[in-house]
C-alpha cells in the first residue's frame, strides 16, 4: 500500500489517496505518507476542550472555536464514512466522484450506499 513497516494499533482510520496515505489514531495523532516516506505536518496546537460539547453548542448558535471546524470536519468525515460502507463491496475497488457525490464503477455501491429504503413510518422527515 506504500506504507513503510510500521505498527498500527487498533481502530485507526487509514486513507488511500490518489497521492499518498493519511493514518490517524484514535487519539488524533495523524501521519502522512508519500511514495512510503513519511510527511511530516505540523498540526495547530489547540488547548484542552470538550469536543462533543463545544460541537453541540455550537450548532446551538454559540461560536466557540472548534478542533474541526465545519467546512474542515465535513471534508474528513465523507472519506471516513465512505471507507467504512465500502466494506460491504470486499476486494472490489471504489472510485468515488467528490464533486458529483457518487461511485464512478459502481451503481450497485451507488444504490446501497447512497441511498436508503425505509420502512413505513420511519423515514425521516422530509427536507423542502
Amino acid at each position: 500500500m506504500g506504507l513503510p513497516d510500521i505498527q498500527l494499533e487498533s481502530n485507526m482510520t487509514l486513507v488511500r489517496c490518489e497521492e499518498g496515505i493519511l493514518v490517524v489514531s484514535p487519539g488524533g495523532r495523524v501521519w502522512i505518507y508519500r511514495n512510503g516516506r513519511e510527511v511530516k505536518v505540523e498540526l495547530p496546537k489547540v488547548g484542552k476542550r470538550d469536543h462533543w460539547k463545544d460541537w453541540a453548542d455550537n450548532c446551538l448558535g454559540a461560536e466557540k472555536p472548534l478542533w474541526t471546524p465545519f467546512d474542515i470536519g465535513s471534508r474528513i468525515t465523507e472519506p471516513a464514512l465512505l471507507a467504512v460502507k465500502a466494506t460491504r463491496f470486499p476486494n472490489k475497488e471504489l472510485r468515488w466522484d467528490g464533486k458529483n457525490y457518487r461511485f464512478t464503477n459502481n451503481e450497485e455501491a451507488n444504490k446501497t450506499i447512497l441511498k436508503r429504503e425505509y420502512r413505513k413510518g420511519f423515514a425521516p422527515p422530509a427536507v423542502s
